[in-house]
């Protein structure tokens, strides 16, 4: 599936470089990515967003992660 290829290629590179995660996809991606995540990743999971973000324009884009993400 591409959830499974998604977590699978990015699993190795986020766990080298981050303590926790968040996933923002569309619901039926979420629920597919939240399978196929290792255990380590999924221990890592800070936090979810189940919203298709890919036509909000980047300058808006903060204001609909405000619940998952600090905001600096």
């Amino acid at each position: 599936s591409v959830a499974l290829s998604i977590a699978d290629r990015r699993g190795v590179s986020v766990c080298l470089r981050s303590p926790s995660i968040v996933v923002v996809a569309p619901p039926t991606m979420l629920g597919d990515l939240r399978h196929t995540l290792t255990p380590r990743l999924s221990a890592m999971l800070k936090a979810t967003l189940d919203k298709d973000l890919t036509k909000i324009p980047d300058a808006k884009l903060a204001s609909h992660l405000e619940g998952v993400l600090p905001i600096v």
